[in-house]
Protein backbone atom coordinates (compact mmCIF):
# COMPACT_ATOMS: atom_id res chain seq x y z
CA UNK A 1 0.00 0.00 0.00
CA UNK A 2 2.85 2.40 0.90
CA UNK A 3 4.48 1.64 -2.42
CA UNK A 4 1.32 2.53 -4.31
CA UNK A 5 0.93 5.79 -2.43
CA UNK A 6 4.60 6.65 -3.09
CA UNK A 7 4.12 5.97 -6.77
CA UNK A 8 0.99 8.13 -6.96
CA UNK A 9 2.80 10.97 -5.22
CA UNK A 10 5.67 10.62 -7.67
CA UNK A 11 3.24 10.97 -10.58
CA UNK A 12 1.64 14.04 -9.02
CA UNK A 13 5.01 15.70 -8.47
CA UNK A 14 5.95 15.02 -12.06
CA UNK A 15 2.64 16.44 -13.33
CA UNK A 16 3.04 19.51 -11.10
CA UNK A 17 5.92 20.60 -13.27
CA UNK A 18 3.47 21.16 -16.14
CA UNK A 19 0.67 22.74 -14.16
CA UNK A 20 0.66 25.95 -16.19
CA UNK A 21 0.16 24.03 -19.41
CA UNK A 22 -2.66 22.10 -17.79
CA UNK A 23 -4.31 25.29 -16.51
CA UNK A 24 -4.09 26.94 -19.92
CA UNK A 25 -5.57 23.92 -21.70
CA UNK A 26 -8.40 23.73 -19.13
CA UNK A 27 -9.23 27.41 -19.67
CA UNK A 28 -9.20 27.13 -23.45
CA UNK A 29 -11.21 23.90 -23.46
CA UNK A 30 -13.78 25.29 -21.03
CA UNK A 31 -14.24 28.54 -22.96
CA UNK A 32 -14.58 26.81 -26.30
CA UNK A 33 -16.91 24.21 -24.87
CA UNK A 34 -19.09 26.80 -23.15
CA UNK A 35 -19.29 28.75 -26.37
CA UNK A 36 -20.63 25.69 -28.19
CA UNK A 37 -23.03 24.97 -25.36
CA UNK A 38 -24.56 28.43 -25.67
CA UNK A 39 -24.38 28.24 -29.44
CA UNK A 40 -26.51 25.08 -29.43
CA UNK A 41 -30.00 25.80 -30.81
CA UNK A 42 -32.97 25.56 -28.49
CA UNK A 43 -34.90 22.30 -28.66
CA UNK A 44 -38.71 22.41 -28.49
CA UNK A 45 -40.98 19.49 -27.81
CA UNK A 46 -44.63 19.00 -28.68
CA UNK A 47 -46.57 16.11 -27.25
CA UNK A 48 -50.04 14.60 -27.42
CA UNK A 49 -51.85 12.00 -25.37
CA UNK A 50 -54.56 9.74 -26.78
CA UNK A 51 -56.74 7.23 -24.95
CA UNK A 52 -57.66 4.02 -26.78
CA UNK A 53 -61.17 2.97 -25.71
CA UNK A 54 -61.84 -0.67 -26.60
CA UNK A 55 -65.15 -1.04 -24.75
CA UNK A 56 -67.84 -1.38 -27.42
CA UNK A 57 -71.56 -1.71 -26.71
CA UNK A 58 -72.01 -4.08 -29.66
CA UNK A 59 -69.24 -6.46 -28.65
CA UNK A 60 -71.30 -8.52 -26.13
CA UNK A 61 -74.31 -8.44 -28.47
CA UNK A 62 -72.28 -9.74 -31.41
CA UNK A 63 -70.51 -12.40 -29.39
CA UNK A 64 -70.46 -15.62 -31.40
CA UNK A 65 -71.73 -13.87 -34.56
CA UNK A 66 -68.87 -11.67 -35.75
CA UNK A 67 -65.17 -12.11 -35.21
CA UNK A 68 -63.60 -10.82 -32.03
CA UNK A 69 -60.47 -8.94 -33.01
CA UNK A 70 -57.59 -8.28 -30.67
CA UNK A 71 -57.77 -4.50 -30.80
CA UNK A 72 -54.86 -3.84 -28.47
CA UNK A 73 -52.57 -6.02 -30.59
CA UNK A 74 -53.54 -4.02 -33.65
CA UNK A 75 -52.88 -0.78 -31.78
CA UNK A 76 -49.50 -2.04 -30.61
CA UNK A 77 -48.64 -3.03 -34.16
CA UNK A 78 -49.59 0.41 -35.44
CA UNK A 79 -47.36 2.12 -32.85
CA UNK A 80 -44.44 0.17 -34.29
CA UNK A 81 -45.50 0.88 -37.85
CA UNK A 82 -45.45 4.62 -37.11
CA UNK A 83 -41.65 4.47 -36.69
CA UNK A 84 -41.11 2.70 -40.00
CA UNK A 85 -39.23 4.49 -42.75
CA UNK A 86 -42.19 4.74 -45.19
CA UNK A 87 -44.38 6.31 -42.52
CA UNK A 88 -41.65 8.75 -41.36
CA UNK A 89 -40.98 9.70 -44.98
CA UNK A 90 -44.72 10.37 -45.46
CA UNK A 91 -44.79 12.54 -42.31
CA UNK A 92 -41.72 14.47 -43.47
CA UNK A 93 -43.37 15.17 -46.83
CA UNK A 94 -46.65 16.28 -45.24
CA UNK A 95 -44.91 18.67 -42.82
CA UNK A 96 -42.29 19.98 -45.33
CA UNK A 97 -39.57 18.54 -43.10
CA UNK A 98 -38.11 16.88 -46.18
CA UNK A 99 -37.03 20.31 -47.46
CA UNK A 100 -34.05 20.11 -45.07
CA UNK A 101 -32.62 17.26 -47.15
CA UNK A 102 -31.31 17.84 -50.64
CA UNK A 103 -29.98 14.38 -51.47
CA UNK A 104 -30.95 10.81 -50.75
CA UNK A 105 -28.14 10.49 -48.22
CA UNK A 106 -29.34 13.58 -46.38
CA UNK A 107 -32.89 12.20 -46.48
CA UNK A 108 -31.73 8.97 -44.86
CA UNK A 109 -29.94 10.96 -42.17
CA UNK A 110 -33.07 13.05 -41.65
CA UNK A 111 -35.20 9.89 -41.20
CA UNK A 112 -32.69 8.59 -38.64
CA UNK A 113 -32.80 11.89 -36.73
CA UNK A 114 -36.58 11.89 -36.82
CA UNK A 115 -36.68 8.38 -35.37
CA UNK A 116 -34.31 9.38 -32.57
CA UNK A 117 -36.31 12.53 -31.73
CA UNK A 118 -39.73 10.84 -31.95
CA UNK A 119 -41.08 9.10 -28.89
CA UNK A 120 -44.19 6.87 -28.75
CA UNK A 121 -44.77 5.52 -25.28
CA UNK A 122 -47.60 3.50 -23.75
CA UNK A 123 -48.75 4.52 -20.29
CA UNK A 124 -50.65 1.57 -18.88
CA UNK A 125 -52.79 -0.42 -21.31
CA UNK A 126 -54.82 2.25 -23.07
CA UNK A 127 -52.99 5.60 -22.83
CA UNK A 128 -50.38 6.53 -25.44
CA UNK A 129 -48.06 9.54 -25.62
CA UNK A 130 -46.58 10.87 -28.87
CA UNK A 131 -43.74 13.43 -28.55
CA UNK A 132 -41.29 15.02 -31.01
CA UNK A 133 -38.31 17.37 -30.51
CA UNK A 134 -36.99 19.94 -32.96
CA UNK A 135 -35.52 23.47 -32.96
CA UNK A 136 -38.64 24.80 -34.76
CA UNK A 137 -41.72 24.96 -32.49
CA UNK A 138 -44.14 24.92 -35.42
CA UNK A 139 -42.48 21.83 -36.87
CA UNK A 140 -42.78 19.89 -33.61
CA UNK A 141 -46.51 20.53 -33.41
CA UNK A 142 -47.08 19.66 -37.09
CA UNK A 143 -45.16 16.41 -36.82
CA UNK A 144 -47.03 15.31 -33.69
CA UNK A 145 -50.38 16.24 -35.24
CA UNK A 146 -49.58 14.25 -38.38
CA UNK A 147 -48.38 11.27 -36.38
CA UNK A 148 -51.54 11.36 -34.27
CA UNK A 149 -53.75 11.38 -37.36
CA UNK A 150 -51.84 8.48 -38.88
CA UNK A 151 -52.06 6.53 -35.63
CA UNK A 152 -55.85 6.87 -35.45
CA UNK A 153 -56.74 6.48 -39.13
CA UNK A 154 -54.34 3.62 -39.87
CA UNK A 155 -55.56 1.62 -36.88
CA UNK A 156 -59.21 1.99 -37.92
CA UNK A 157 -58.36 1.30 -41.56
CA UNK A 158 -56.45 -1.81 -40.58
CA UNK A 159 -59.54 -3.30 -38.91
CA UNK A 160 -61.82 -2.43 -41.85
CA UNK A 161 -59.35 -3.80 -44.38
CA UNK A 162 -59.16 -7.09 -42.50
CA UNK A 163 -62.96 -7.39 -42.46
CA UNK A 164 -63.21 -6.56 -46.18
CA UNK A 165 -60.50 -9.09 -46.99
CA UNK A 166 -62.32 -11.76 -44.97
CA UNK A 167 -65.62 -11.06 -46.78
CA UNK A 168 -63.92 -11.14 -50.20
CA UNK A 169 -62.15 -14.40 -49.38
CA UNK A 170 -65.38 -16.05 -48.19
CA UNK A 171 -67.25 -14.91 -51.29
CA UNK A 172 -64.60 -16.45 -53.54
CA UNK A 173 -64.73 -19.69 -51.58
CA UNK A 174 -68.53 -19.79 -51.76
CA UNK A 175 -68.46 -19.36 -55.54
CA UNK A 176 -66.03 -22.24 -55.78
CA UNK A 177 -68.15 -24.47 -53.57
CA UNK A 178 -71.29 -23.53 -55.50
CA UNK A 179 -69.69 -24.90 -58.67
CA UNK A 180 -68.57 -28.03 -56.85
CA UNK A 181 -72.01 -28.51 -55.31
CA UNK A 182 -73.73 -28.11 -58.69
CA UNK A 183 -71.34 -30.66 -60.21
CA UNK A 184 -72.01 -33.13 -57.37
CA UNK A 185 -75.79 -32.68 -57.74
CA UNK A 186 -75.59 -33.28 -61.49
CA UNK A 187 -73.49 -36.43 -61.02
CA UNK A 188 -75.96 -37.74 -58.44
CA UNK A 189 -78.97 -37.00 -60.67
CA UNK A 190 -77.37 -38.67 -63.70
CA UNK A 191 -76.48 -41.73 -61.65
CA UNK A 192 -80.05 -42.07 -60.35
CA UNK A 193 -81.41 -41.80 -63.90
CA UNK A 194 -79.07 -44.53 -65.13
CA UNK A 195 -79.95 -46.90 -62.28
CA UNK A 196 -83.71 -46.51 -61.92
CA UNK A 197 -85.16 -49.43 -59.97
CA UNK A 198 -81.85 -50.31 -58.34
CA UNK A 199 -81.81 -47.44 -55.87
CA UNK A 200 -82.16 -48.19 -52.15
CA UNK A 201 -85.43 -46.87 -50.75
CA UNK A 202 -86.56 -45.88 -47.33
CA UNK A 203 -86.29 -49.49 -46.21
CA UNK A 204 -82.50 -49.37 -46.36
CA UNK A 205 -79.77 -51.07 -48.35
CA UNK A 206 -80.05 -54.07 -50.64
CA UNK A 207 -79.35 -56.56 -47.89
CA UNK A 208 -81.80 -54.80 -45.59
CA UNK A 209 -84.51 -55.06 -48.22
CA UNK A 210 -83.69 -58.71 -48.94
CA UNK A 211 -83.77 -59.54 -45.26
CA UNK A 212 -87.05 -57.66 -44.84
CA UNK A 213 -88.57 -59.46 -47.85
CA UNK A 214 -87.54 -62.84 -46.42
CA UNK A 215 -89.03 -61.89 -43.08
CA UNK A 216 -92.28 -60.87 -44.73
CA UNK A 217 -92.36 -64.14 -46.70
CA UNK A 218 -91.85 -66.19 -43.55
CA UNK A 219 -94.54 -64.18 -41.79
CA UNK A 220 -96.96 -64.81 -44.70
CA UNK A 221 -96.18 -68.53 -44.69
CA UNK A 222 -96.88 -68.65 -40.97
CA UNK A 223 -100.14 -66.74 -41.39
CA UNK A 224 -101.23 -69.04 -44.28
CA UNK A 225 -100.53 -72.09 -42.17
CA UNK A 226 -102.53 -70.58 -39.32
CA UNK A 227 -105.43 -69.62 -41.56
CA UNK A 228 -105.38 -73.05 -43.20
CA UNK A 229 -105.72 -74.68 -39.80
CA UNK A 230 -108.58 -72.36 -38.97
CA UNK A 231 -110.32 -73.17 -42.25
CA UNK A 232 -109.98 -76.93 -41.74
CA UNK A 233 -111.33 -76.58 -38.22
CA UNK A 234 -114.35 -74.60 -39.45
CA UNK A 235 -115.08 -77.17 -42.16
CA UNK A 236 -114.97 -79.96 -39.61
CA UNK A 237 -117.32 -78.05 -37.34
CA UNK A 238 -119.73 -77.32 -40.19
CA UNK A 239 -119.86 -80.99 -41.22
CA UNK A 240 -120.59 -82.04 -37.63
CA UNK A 241 -123.29 -79.41 -36.95
CA UNK A 242 -126.76 -80.79 -36.10
CA UNK A 243 -129.86 -79.36 -37.81
CA UNK A 244 -132.52 -77.50 -35.91
CA UNK A 245 -136.13 -78.62 -36.30
CA UNK A 246 -139.51 -77.08 -35.54
CA UNK A 247 -138.38 -73.44 -35.65
CA UNK A 248 -140.00 -72.49 -38.97
CA UNK A 249 -142.17 -74.54 -41.15
CA UNK A 250 -140.48 -75.16 -44.44
CA UNK A 251 -142.27 -74.02 -47.54
CA UNK A 252 -142.16 -75.57 -50.91
CA UNK A 253 -141.42 -73.09 -53.65
CA UNK A 254 -140.64 -74.12 -57.14
CA UNK A 255 -139.35 -70.69 -57.94
CA UNK A 256 -136.00 -71.40 -56.31
CA UNK A 257 -134.36 -69.99 -53.25
CA UNK A 258 -135.17 -66.48 -52.37
CA UNK A 259 -131.72 -65.71 -50.84
CA UNK A 260 -128.47 -67.15 -49.52
CA UNK A 261 -126.12 -66.45 -46.58
CA UNK A 262 -123.48 -65.00 -48.93
CA UNK A 263 -125.54 -62.16 -50.34
CA UNK A 264 -124.57 -59.68 -47.63
CA UNK A 265 -120.85 -60.51 -48.04
CA UNK A 266 -121.11 -60.09 -51.80
CA UNK A 267 -122.75 -56.70 -51.35
CA UNK A 268 -119.97 -55.56 -48.99
CA UNK A 269 -117.23 -56.69 -51.39
CA UNK A 270 -118.92 -54.95 -54.32
CA UNK A 271 -119.17 -51.72 -52.25
CA UNK A 272 -115.44 -51.91 -51.47
CA UNK A 273 -114.65 -52.55 -55.15
CA UNK A 274 -116.69 -49.53 -56.15
CA UNK A 275 -114.73 -47.32 -53.71
CA UNK A 276 -111.31 -48.69 -54.79
CA UNK A 277 -112.00 -48.41 -58.52
CA UNK A 278 -112.46 -44.68 -58.08
CA UNK A 279 -108.73 -44.45 -57.21
CA UNK A 280 -107.14 -47.57 -58.78
CA UNK A 281 -107.44 -49.85 -61.77
CA UNK A 282 -108.32 -53.55 -61.71
CA UNK A 283 -104.58 -54.38 -61.81
CA UNK A 284 -103.97 -52.88 -58.39
CA UNK A 285 -103.20 -55.62 -55.80
CA UNK A 286 -106.04 -54.61 -53.48
CA UNK A 287 -108.58 -54.49 -56.31
CA UNK A 288 -107.35 -57.83 -57.70
CA UNK A 289 -107.59 -59.44 -54.27
CA UNK A 290 -111.17 -58.21 -53.81
CA UNK A 291 -112.15 -59.47 -57.29
CA UNK A 292 -110.72 -62.89 -56.50
CA UNK A 293 -112.49 -62.91 -53.15
CA UNK A 294 -115.76 -61.89 -54.86
CA UNK A 295 -115.48 -64.80 -57.30
CA UNK A 296 -114.83 -67.22 -54.45
CA UNK A 297 -117.83 -65.98 -52.47
CA UNK A 298 -120.07 -66.18 -55.54
CA UNK A 299 -118.85 -69.70 -56.16
CA UNK A 300 -119.72 -70.61 -52.60
CA UNK A 301 -123.14 -68.99 -53.04
CA UNK A 302 -123.71 -71.05 -56.20
CA UNK A 303 -122.76 -74.18 -54.29
CA UNK A 304 -125.25 -73.28 -51.58
CA UNK A 305 -127.98 -72.71 -54.18
CA UNK A 306 -127.10 -75.99 -55.86
CA UNK A 307 -127.36 -77.80 -52.54
CA UNK A 308 -130.89 -76.48 -52.11
CA UNK A 309 -132.08 -77.84 -55.50
CA UNK A 310 -133.09 -81.61 -55.48
CA UNK A 311 -132.09 -83.87 -58.40
CA UNK A 312 -134.68 -84.58 -61.17
CA UNK A 313 -137.08 -87.41 -60.41
CA UNK A 314 -137.51 -90.50 -62.71
CA UNK A 315 -140.69 -89.25 -64.20
CA UNK A 316 -138.99 -86.17 -65.54
CA UNK A 317 -140.96 -83.85 -63.32
CA UNK A 318 -139.85 -80.32 -62.59
CA UNK A 319 -137.28 -79.70 -59.82
CA UNK A 320 -138.65 -79.00 -56.46
CA UNK A 321 -137.27 -76.98 -53.70
CA UNK A 322 -135.59 -79.03 -51.00
CA UNK A 323 -135.46 -77.53 -47.58
CA UNK A 324 -132.16 -77.82 -45.65
CA UNK A 325 -132.74 -77.64 -41.85
CA UNK A 326 -129.17 -76.33 -41.25
CA UNK A 327 -130.10 -73.13 -43.11
CA UNK A 328 -132.12 -72.11 -40.08
CA UNK A 329 -129.29 -72.81 -37.59
CA UNK A 330 -127.67 -69.46 -36.57
CA UNK A 331 -124.45 -71.14 -35.38
CA UNK A 332 -124.22 -72.89 -38.74
CA UNK A 333 -124.70 -69.59 -40.55
CA UNK A 334 -121.97 -67.88 -38.47
CA UNK A 335 -119.54 -70.71 -39.08
CA UNK A 336 -120.30 -70.60 -42.81
CA UNK A 337 -119.60 -66.84 -42.82
CA UNK A 338 -116.40 -67.30 -40.77
CA UNK A 339 -115.27 -70.02 -43.18
CA UNK A 340 -115.93 -67.72 -46.11
CA UNK A 341 -113.89 -64.93 -44.54
CA UNK A 342 -111.02 -67.27 -43.75
CA UNK A 343 -110.96 -68.56 -47.30
CA UNK A 344 -110.96 -65.00 -48.62
CA UNK A 345 -108.08 -64.10 -46.29
CA UNK A 346 -106.22 -67.22 -47.41
CA UNK A 347 -106.64 -66.12 -50.99
CA UNK A 348 -105.27 -62.66 -50.17
CA UNK A 349 -102.33 -64.12 -48.20
CA UNK A 350 -101.43 -66.47 -51.04
CA UNK A 351 -101.52 -63.53 -53.46
CA UNK A 352 -99.23 -61.52 -51.18
CA UNK A 353 -96.94 -64.54 -50.82
CA UNK A 354 -96.60 -64.84 -54.57
CA UNK A 355 -95.82 -61.12 -54.83
CA UNK A 356 -93.26 -61.37 -52.05
CA UNK A 357 -91.61 -64.37 -53.71
CA UNK A 358 -91.41 -62.33 -56.91
CA UNK A 359 -89.75 -59.50 -55.00
CA UNK A 360 -87.23 -61.91 -53.44
CA UNK A 361 -86.49 -63.46 -56.81
CA UNK A 362 -85.91 -60.01 -58.31
CA UNK A 363 -83.56 -59.06 -55.49
CA UNK A 364 -81.61 -62.28 -55.85
CA UNK A 365 -81.25 -61.72 -59.58
CA UNK A 366 -79.78 -58.27 -58.82
CA UNK A 367 -77.45 -59.54 -56.09
CA UNK A 368 -74.35 -58.65 -58.15
CA UNK A 369 -75.60 -55.28 -59.41
CA UNK A 370 -77.49 -53.64 -56.58
CA UNK A 371 -74.64 -53.62 -53.98
CA UNK A 372 -72.29 -52.02 -56.49
CA UNK A 373 -74.92 -49.42 -57.33
CA UNK A 374 -75.53 -48.76 -53.65
CA UNK A 375 -71.77 -48.38 -53.01
CA UNK A 376 -71.45 -45.84 -55.82
CA UNK A 377 -74.55 -44.06 -54.62
CA UNK A 378 -73.16 -43.89 -51.07
CA UNK A 379 -69.92 -42.39 -52.38
CA UNK A 380 -71.82 -39.82 -54.42
CA UNK A 381 -74.07 -38.97 -51.47
CA UNK A 382 -71.07 -38.66 -49.17
CA UNK A 383 -69.30 -36.31 -51.55
CA UNK A 384 -72.47 -34.28 -51.98
CA UNK A 385 -73.10 -34.15 -48.20
CA UNK A 386 -69.56 -33.01 -47.44
CA UNK A 387 -69.67 -30.35 -50.13
CA UNK A 388 -73.12 -29.16 -49.04
CA UNK A 389 -72.05 -29.01 -45.37
CA UNK A 390 -68.96 -26.98 -46.17
CA UNK A 391 -71.00 -24.71 -48.45
CA UNK A 392 -73.58 -24.04 -45.71
CA UNK A 393 -70.79 -23.43 -43.20
CA UNK A 394 -69.18 -20.90 -45.53
CA UNK A 395 -72.54 -19.20 -46.03
CA UNK A 396 -72.90 -18.88 -42.25
CA UNK A 397 -69.40 -17.51 -41.90
CA UNK A 398 -70.00 -15.03 -44.72
CA UNK A 399 -73.16 -13.81 -43.01
CA UNK A 400 -71.26 -13.39 -39.74
CA UNK A 401 -68.47 -11.55 -41.52
CA UNK A 402 -70.94 -9.18 -43.18
CA UNK A 403 -72.61 -8.52 -39.85
CA UNK A 404 -69.21 -7.81 -38.31
CA UNK A 405 -68.27 -5.54 -41.20
CA UNK A 406 -71.53 -3.63 -40.85
CA UNK A 407 -70.97 -3.33 -37.11
CA UNK A 408 -67.43 -2.04 -37.64
CA UNK A 409 -68.59 0.49 -40.21
CA UNK A 410 -71.32 1.78 -37.90
CA UNK A 411 -69.66 1.52 -34.52
CA UNK A 412 -65.96 0.73 -34.40
CA UNK A 413 -64.46 -1.70 -31.90
CA UNK A 414 -62.00 1.00 -30.86
CA UNK A 415 -62.48 4.69 -30.23
CA UNK A 416 -59.72 7.24 -29.80
CA UNK A 417 -60.07 10.06 -27.33
CA UNK A 418 -57.43 12.76 -27.54
CA UNK A 419 -56.69 13.62 -23.93
CA UNK A 420 -54.04 16.24 -24.71
CA UNK A 421 -53.86 17.62 -28.26
CA UNK A 422 -50.50 18.86 -29.57
CA UNK A 423 -49.85 22.53 -28.83
CA UNK A 424 -47.27 25.01 -30.04
CA UNK A 425 -44.44 24.91 -27.45
CA UNK A 426 -43.59 28.33 -26.02
CA UNK A 427 -40.65 27.36 -23.82
CA UNK A 428 -37.60 25.40 -24.97
CA UNK A 429 -37.48 21.79 -23.94
CA UNK A 430 -33.71 21.65 -24.18
CA UNK A 431 -30.81 21.42 -24.26
CA UNK A 432 -30.04 21.18 -20.54
CA UNK A 433 -27.32 23.81 -20.65
CA UNK A 434 -26.33 23.70 -16.93
CA UNK A 435 -25.64 20.02 -17.29
CA UNK A 436 -23.70 20.56 -20.50
CA UNK A 437 -21.71 23.40 -18.88
CA UNK A 438 -20.78 21.16 -15.97
CA UNK A 439 -19.77 18.38 -18.29
CA UNK A 440 -17.66 20.88 -20.27
CA UNK A 441 -15.90 22.04 -17.08
CA UNK A 442 -15.12 18.50 -16.06
CA UNK A 443 -13.92 17.73 -19.56
CA UNK A 444 -11.65 20.82 -19.49
CA UNK A 445 -10.11 19.81 -16.15
CA UNK A 446 -9.67 16.31 -17.44
CA UNK A 447 -7.95 17.64 -20.57
CA UNK A 448 -5.51 19.67 -18.44
CA UNK A 449 -4.70 16.74 -16.20
CA UNK A 450 -4.24 14.50 -19.19
CA UNK A 451 -1.91 16.96 -20.87
CA UNK A 452 0.30 17.29 -17.75
CA UNK A 453 0.47 13.50 -17.37
CA UNK A 454 1.40 13.06 -21.01
CA UNK A 455 4.15 15.72 -20.78
CA UNK A 456 5.46 14.07 -17.61
CA UNK A 457 5.70 10.78 -19.44
CA UNK A 458 7.47 12.44 -22.41
CA UNK A 459 9.90 14.41 -20.24
CA UNK A 460 10.35 12.28 -17.13
CA UNK A 461 12.48 13.11 -14.07
CA UNK A 462 13.50 11.07 -11.07
CA UNK A 463 11.71 12.21 -7.99
CA UNK A 464 12.97 9.65 -5.45
CA UNK A 465 16.19 7.69 -4.90
CA UNK A 466 14.39 4.39 -5.21
CA UNK A 467 13.07 5.32 -8.64
CA UNK A 468 16.60 6.33 -9.77
CA UNK A 469 18.09 3.08 -8.44
CA UNK A 470 15.32 1.06 -10.07
CA UNK A 471 15.68 2.72 -13.46
CA UNK A 472 19.53 2.80 -13.54
CA UNK A 473 20.21 -0.50 -11.83
CA UNK A 474 22.95 1.10 -9.77
CA UNK A 475 23.02 1.66 -6.05
CA UNK A 476 22.32 5.23 -4.93
CA UNK A 477 24.66 6.18 -2.11
CA UNK A 478 22.93 9.41 -1.14
CA UNK A 479 20.98 12.49 -2.23
CA UNK A 480 21.39 16.24 -1.87
CA UNK A 481 18.34 18.37 -1.08
CA UNK A 482 17.70 21.68 -2.77
CA UNK A 483 18.24 24.60 -0.49
CA UNK A 484 16.22 27.62 -1.64
CA UNK A 485 16.78 31.17 -0.78
CA UNK A 486 14.02 33.10 0.96
CA UNK A 487 13.05 34.97 -2.20
CA UNK A 488 12.94 31.66 -4.12
CA UNK A 489 10.60 30.15 -1.58
CA UNK A 490 8.47 33.29 -1.84
CA UNK A 491 8.27 32.96 -5.61
CA UNK A 492 7.27 29.33 -5.26
CA UNK A 493 4.45 30.25 -2.96
CA UNK A 494 3.35 33.03 -5.32
CA UNK A 495 3.31 30.63 -8.28
CA UNK A 496 1.33 28.10 -6.30
CA UNK A 497 -1.14 30.75 -5.23
CA UNK A 498 -1.41 32.01 -8.81
CA UNK A 499 -2.12 28.50 -10.07
CA UNK A 500 -4.78 27.93 -7.45
CA UNK A 501 -6.25 31.35 -8.22
CA UNK A 502 -6.42 30.51 -11.91
CA UNK A 503 -8.12 27.23 -11.10
CA UNK A 504 -10.54 28.95 -8.73
CA UNK A 505 -11.24 31.62 -11.34
CA UNK A 506 -12.19 28.88 -13.80
CA UNK A 507 -14.69 27.52 -11.31
CA UNK A 508 -16.03 31.02 -10.63
CA UNK A 509 -16.48 31.65 -14.33
CA UNK A 510 -18.42 28.37 -14.52
CA UNK A 511 -20.68 29.63 -11.76
CA UNK A 512 -21.21 32.91 -13.63
CA UNK A 513 -22.12 31.27 -16.95
CA UNK A 514 -24.55 28.98 -15.16
CA UNK A 515 -26.11 31.71 -13.03
CA UNK A 516 -26.51 34.15 -15.92
CA UNK A 517 -27.71 31.66 -18.50
CA UNK A 518 -30.55 33.80 -19.86
CA UNK A 519 -28.45 36.98 -20.44
CA UNK A 520 -25.84 34.94 -22.24
CA UNK A 521 -28.55 33.32 -24.39
CA UNK A 522 -29.96 36.71 -25.31
CA UNK A 523 -26.48 37.92 -26.19
CA UNK A 524 -25.86 34.94 -28.42
CA UNK A 525 -29.25 35.30 -30.09
CA UNK A 526 -28.68 39.01 -30.69
CA UNK A 527 -25.27 38.27 -32.17
CA UNK A 528 -26.74 35.47 -34.29
CA UNK A 529 -24.24 33.02 -32.91
CA UNK A 530 -26.73 30.30 -31.95
CA UNK A 531 -29.50 29.48 -29.53
CA UNK A 532 -32.09 30.87 -31.94
CA UNK A 533 -35.57 29.44 -32.02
Amino acid sequence: MAEIVTKILAYLRGMWRFRWYALAVSWVTAMVGWYFVYAMPDQYQARAQVYVDTDSVLRPLLSGISRESDVMSEVELMTRALLSRPNLLSVAQKTDLDLRAGTDVEMDELIVRMRSKLEIKAIGNSLYTIAFRDYEPQMTRDVVQTMLGSFVSDTLKEGRDKSSEAVLFLENQIRDYEERLATAEQRLADFKKENVGLMPGESGTFYDRLDMAMSRKNALVSMIALKTGTRDELRAQIQGEEPTFGLIKPQQDNAGPSGTSYDMTINEIESQLTALRVQFTDKHPDVAALLERLENVKAQRDEEIADRLPPDDLGGGSPATVYNPLDLNPVYQQMRMALSNVEVELTELRTQLRQQEAVIAGLRRAVDTVPEVEAKLSALNRDYTVTQGRYEELLQRLENARIGESAESSVSDVRFRVIEPPRLPLEPYGPNRPAFLLVTLLAALGAGIGLSFMLDQLRPVFITRDELAQRSGLPVLGSISVVMMPHQRFMMRVQTAAFLAGLLALVLVFGVVVAFEEPFLQFFRAAGLGGAA
